[in-house]
């Protein structure tokens, strides 16, 4: 069982980093994996101009850490990559950690305990150059402090 965190630590530490899944596996102390959730029918498969798209629960062992809904385009990754991200267990900062890249933090809001997430945040994952990816991240209460 991964220790939880107040919702202002883990926001501090998601701005100082530029990798959630790292801050998730400090936290944690283990690696963690991702659980695939079906897309909505809403949502193009197609997003993050002509990127794809990507909703994933991420997990300590069977704990809950957080869902997510990532758009990456495709064509500034490696052929590897994009096979691990299609069809692998592994979240995507792991998989694209190779690349170095940059996290820029769009927006955070802080949750009411009646909703069902803690903490959600929105980033921008850059290369320096372009956009690689962009993520809608929701920290669940089993890992934020009430």
């Amino acid at each position: 069982m991964p220790p939880r965190v107040t919702a202002e630590a883990l926001h501090a530490a998601l701005l100082a980093s530029d990798s959630a899944t790292a801050v998730l596996e400090a936290i944690c102390g283990a690696p963690v994996t991702i659980r695939r959730s079906p897309d909505p029918p809403w949502l193009p498969p197609v997003c993050l101009s002509g990127g794809l798209h990507r909703r994933v629960a991420l997990l300590c062992g069977d704990r809950h850490l957080s869902h997510a809904d990532l758009w990456f385009r495709p064509e500034l990754l490696s052929p590897g990559m994009v096979a691990e991200l299609a069809a692998g267990d592994a979240p995507f900062g792991r998989v694209v950690k190779a690349l170095g890249l940059r996290r820029r933090n769009l927006s955070a809001k802080f949750c009411a305990p009646d909703e069902p997430f803690a903490l959600e945040h929105r980033a921008v994952l850059t290369d320096r150059m372009q956009d690689v990816a962009e993520v809608a991240e929701r920290y669940c209460w089993g890992l934020v402090e009430g």
